[in-house]
C-alpha cells in the first residue's frame, strides 16, 4: 500500500517564485547582520568596549555554541508545524539579539547577545529555512536552495558597504539598534505572509503519520545502517574547514610567506570562485546524483591544502599566483559543499523527518564550528606547517567517509551510490 496523503494546494509558478524571492531577500539580510556583521564593526565594537579581536571574534564561539543546542528542537518543530512558521519568531528573537548588543557595556553584555542570536540561528535561518524549501518543492528542493544560497553568499556583499556607510552618519551602537527595527519592521512581516502563504500549500514532514495519512511496512524506505552516524562525521569535519578557513585562509597565506596585502588579495578570490560553483551547480548540477556531487565536491576540496602544504614541506616562501590558485581550488568545492550537505539529507532520508535530521545533523556541525577556528588559530600561530597538515587531514577524511557512505550497502539497491532519491 502507497502512502496516501492529502494533497497540498499547490502555489503558481508566479506564487513559487514570489516565495523564493522573499526567502532570498530575508535570509540574505539574516545572515548579513549577524556574525558577518562583525566583518565592519569588529574593529569599532572591540575599541569602545575594549576587547581584544580574540574576544571580539569569539561570538562565533558562543554563537554556534548556543545554536547547536536549539538545532534538533528547531527541526523537530519545523517538521511538525511547517519551517515557513518558525522564520518570524526567529526573526523577533534575531532583532532582540541585535538590540541586546547595542546596548552591551562589556563581555558579558557581549556574549549574552551573541548567544541569544545563536538561539535564534536554525528558527530564524538554516533549518527552519531549508525545512520550508523541502515541504514546499519537495524533489525540486535541490536546485531551490542552490539558487537561494546563491543569494545569500553575497550577504557580505550587501551589509559590509551598507555598514560602512551607515557608520559616517551613527556609531556601531546605532547601526545595531538599526538593523534590529529593520528586521521588527520589514522581515518579521515579510516572515508572517510567507507562513499564512504557505499554508495548506506545504506537506509536512514530521516523522509520524498524520492520522490521514497510511503508511505500510512495504512503502518505507531503508537507508543504509550507519548511514546517519557517518553523515553526521562528514557534516562536522566539513563544516569546521568551512568556518575555520574562512577565518584564517588570510593568516594562513600570510604564515606562509605572502605580504599581508598580497595574502588579503589572493584570500578574496575564494568569494569569486565560491559563487561560480553555486551558479555551475544551479545550471549543471542536475546532471549529477547528490551522492556523486559529494563524492566529486570532497574529492577535490584537500587538494588546494596538499599544494600549500607540499610548498610549505619544501620551505621556499609562497608565489602569489599559487596562493591565488589554492584560493580559488578551495572556495570552489567549498560552495558547493554548503548546497550538498541539506541535499543529502533529502536524497538519503527523503523529505519525511527531514528537519529532525537536519536539525541533529545541523548540532554536530555547530559544535564543531564552535571549537575548531579557536584550535586552528593556536596551531598555526605556533606552526603553520602543522596548521596545514592538520587541515589537510580533514578534508582527505571528508572524501575517505564520503566514498565509504557511498559504498554503503542500501537494503534497495547493491549500495547507495545506486540508490534513487528516497521520497
Amino acid at each position: 500500500m502507497q502512502l496516501r496523503e492529502d494533497a497540498p494546494r499547490d502555489l503558481t509558478r508566479l506564487g513559487r517564485g514570489a516565495v523564493l524571492a522573499a526567502l532570498m531577500a530575508t535570509q540574505t539580510f539574516g545572515w548579513g547582520t549577524s556574525l558577518a556583521l562583525l566583518g565592519v564593526l569588529g574593529q569599532p565594537i572591540g575599541d569602545d568596549l575594549g576587547l581584544s579581536a580574540g574576544v571580539v571574534f569569539s561570538a562565533a564561539v558562543v554563537l554556534y555554541g548556543c545554536a547547536a543546542l536549539c538545532a534538533p528542537l528547531a527541526g523537530r518543530l519545523a517538521d511538525r508545524i511547517g519551517g515557513a512558521w518558525l522564520l518570524a519568531p526567529g526573526a523577533v528573537l534575531g532583532a532582540a539579539s541585535l538590540a541586546l548588543l547595542s546596548q552591551a557595556q562589556g563581555v558579558l553584555g557581549y556574549f549574552v547577545a551573541w548567544g541569544l542570536q545563536g538561539l535564534a540561528f536554525h528558527f530564524m535561518l538554516m533549518t527552519a529555512c531549508y525545512t520550508t524549501i523541502a515541504q514546499v518543492w519537495r524533489d525540486r528542493a535541490r536546485r531551490v536552495i542552490g539558487l537561494l544560497t546563491l543569494a545569500t553568499g553575497l550577504c557580505a556583499t550587501v551589509i559590509w558597504p551598507l555598514t560602512e556607510f551607515l557608520q559616517g552618519f551613527m556609531d556601531w551602537r546605532g547601526i545595531c539598534l538599526l538593523y534590529a527595527a529593520a528586521t521588527l519592521c520589514a522581515v518579521v512581516p515579510i516572515n508572517l505572509v510567507l507562513a499564512f502563504t504557505l499554508r495548506g500549500r506545504a506537506v509536512l514532514t514530521a516523522m509520524t503519520p498524520q492520522p490521514d495519512q497510511v503508511l505500510s511496512e512495504e512503502s518505507v524506505h531503508r537507508p543504509p545502517e550507519g548511514s546517519f552516524r557517518l553523515l553526521a562525521v562528514i557534516f562536522a569535519f566539513s563544516a569546521a574547514i568551512g568556518n575555520a578557513v574562512g577565518i584564517l585562509m588570510i593568516d594562513i597565506l600570510y604564515g606562509l610567506g605572502l605580504s599581508r596585502s598580497e595574502a588579503v588579495h589572493a584570500a578574496s578570490l575564494i568569494g569569486i570562485a565560491f559563487l561560480v560553483a553555486r551558479g555551475a551547480e544551479i545550471a549543471f548540477g542536475n546532471r549529477l546524483d547528490p551522492i556523486r556531487m559529494t563524492l566529486l565536491v570532497f574529492g577535490t576540496l584537500p587538494v588546494p591544502f596538499l599544494l600549500l602544504l607540499g610548498w610549505a614541506v619544501v620551505g621556499a616562501a609562497l608565489p602569489f599566483w599559487l596562493a591565488a590558485l589554492a584560493a580559488l581550488a578551495y572556495g570552489a568545492p567549498q560552495g558547493l559543499a554548503g548546497l550538498m550537505r541539506p541535499a543529502l539529507v533529502q536524497h538519503i532520508f527523503g523529505t519525511r523527518g527531514y528537519g529532525s535530521r537536519l536539525g541533529r545533523l545541523s548540532r554536530v556541525s555547530d559544535a564543531a564550528s564552535a571549537v575548531t577556528p579557536a584550535l586552528l588559530a593556536t596551531l598555526l600561530a605556533q606552526s603553520p606547517l602543522l596548521g596545514l597538515a592538520v587541515i589537510a587531514a580533514m578534508a582527505l577524511s571528508c572524501f575517505i567517509l564520503a566514498w565509504r557512505l557511498a559504498r554503503l550497502p542500501c537494503p534497495d539497491h547493491v549500495t547507495l551510490k545506486e540508490c534513487p532519491p528516497c521520497p
